[in-house]
């Protein structure tokens, strides 16, 4: 909120009323600030508990499977979310960066078509890639050992699906609920997953990667449902009801270079993955999946914060406090350094447990988790470059970053995983992420004069 003094309303002296005006704006940004705090923090509980429910699922079924089928439904399940994350186009952070400024100047019209549009492209993007990749595994022969087409098949019909629901959580972001977003997706989808394999384990099914697909899809549909019905009540809060406006134009154009920013991200958060499995067996996928589902616990950090606050971002520079936004990004940029090198330090000292729970063989794997965190500790310190690039019409360039980090990134594990099996493959992973977040950095600097690795953000907030 934005305090303005009239001349009018004050009889006082000049100095007086500036004095007065200075006091209410200060007041005004520390109550901003911890909202923004309160924010992130609700959204770094809601994805720590998502994070927690998503370990127990993962570790039921690394039991019912065992290791060679988990390590099946652990490749079906990545290929899943790199498709399914693709598929949104860019629409989901173009969603969270238009219906934002939308919703700061009042254009409802612009918001209602919009949230109309993503929805609707999420949907037919996500079928027509779903459908197509089911194509690829089924009609061409010798592609893939035949232990892995139906768990495939079954994955990519959820494509889709997962699609929506990234919509539905940039839409609540966009309007200043990100718990909306993340409660759903994160909390009662990992849930609904956990009671799933609790219950697959009882049961006296045979186990079996596709099963387990099947149920994760189950838990998939209970999260969207639940969200869809949250969000529809939030809309109607928030946007007045009335005629639509689509410029569809500007949002392709403004959404097809976060695409690519968004596959190469998917792509470098998923490629260790990939190629491990093109080279080593199932057995070694599984190992080093589950290590990276617990390295990953602290990409909840950034991503929380993102959800807080990377709308804001594009709200502030629609309404051109900049002054404001320095001020939040290097308060982003020392939340998410501090919780991060914590987070690292836990993390990395109870891998050897939490990776015994996954079963036999599974446990001395730990090793692999401080590399894996490493980079992940670089690019908090590195400060929110994805997002001030995505918000602040800088999309092109964010995009050129992710793509050199991925050719990075692709030519490393090529290199590495032959050489040096799952101990090059997670040093690859660690290197790319924390060269990729200096780049980002540097462009932040150079075309937008933000400084946000630590310390230089705080030193220009407060310049």
């Amino acid at each position: 909120m934005d305090w303005r003094m009239s001349p009018a309303g004050i009889v006082v002296d000049s100095s007086r009323a500036l004095s007065l005006t200075a006091s209410i704006r200060e007041r005004v940004k520390r109550v901003a600030s911890h909202r923004d705090g309160r924010a992130g923090a609700q959204v770094l509980a809601a994805r720590l508990a998502g994070a927690a429910l998503a370990y127990a699922a993962q570790v039921l079924a690394a039991r019912y499977l065992g290791q060679e089928g988990f390590g099946i439904y652990a490749l079906a399940l990545v290929w899943l979310t790199l498709l399914g994350h693709l598929s949104v186009g860019g629409t989901n952070q173009a969603l969270c960066r238009y219906v934002a400024e939308a919703l700061a100047t009042r254009d409802h019209a612009a918001v209602r078509g919009f949230v109309r549009f993503g929805i609707l492209f999420a949907l037919g993007a996500g079928t027509c890639i779903g459908l197509a990749a089911i194509g690829v595994v089924t009609l061409v022969p010798g592609l893939l050992d035949g232990i892995y087409v139906l768990p495939l098949a079954i994955a990519f019909l959820a494509v889709p699906l997962l699609a929506i629901q990234d919509n539905l959580e940039a839409i609540a972001r966009a309007i200043g609920r990100p718990l909306l977003g993340i409660g759903p997706a994160y909390v009662v989808r990992q849930g609904a997953a956990v009671l799933i394999f609790g219950a697959l384990a009882l049961s006296p099914v045979l186990p079996s990667p596709g099963g387990a697909l099947v149920g994760a899809v189950a838990a998939l549909l209970a999260g969207i449902a639940v969200q869809a019905l949250l969000l529809r009540a939030a809309l109607r809060q928030a946007v007045p009801t009335g005629d639509r406006r689509y410029d569809i134009r500007l949002w392709l154009r403004t959404a097809l270079p976060i695409a690519l920013v968004d596959t190469t991200e998917m792509l470098l958060l998923n490629a260790d993955v990939l190629v491990v499995g093109l080279f080593l067996p199932p057995e070694a996928v599984a190992v080093y999946f589950a290590a990276t589902r617990i390295a990953q616990i602290l990409e909840y950090v950034r991503y929380s914060a993102s959800a807080a606050t990377a709308q804001r971002f594009a709200a502030l520079r629609a309404t051109g406090r900049r002054a404001e936004l320095h001020r939040l990004i290097a308060f982003v940029t020392l939340g998410t350094s501090a919780v991060a090198l914590v987070g690292a330090i836990c993390l990395s000292a109870a891998a050897p447990l939490l990776l015994a729970l996954f079963g036999p063989g599974f446990g001395p794997a730990a090793w692999l988790v401080p590399i894996l965190v490493s980079g992940m500790v670089v690019a908090c310190l590195c400060g929110p470059g994805e997002d001030v690039l995505t918000m602040l019409g800088q999309e092109r360039v964010c995009a050129l970053s992710f793509a050199r980090a991925l050719v990075l990134n692709l030519v490393l594990l090529v290199l590495l995983v032959p050489a040096f099996g799952l101990a090059g493959a997670a040093a690859a992973s660690a290197a790319t992420m924390a060269g990729r977040s200096l780049l980002l950095a540097g462009y932040a600097y150079a075309r937008l004069g933000i400084a946000l690795p630590l310390g230089l953000s705080f030193r220009q907030a407060h310049d």
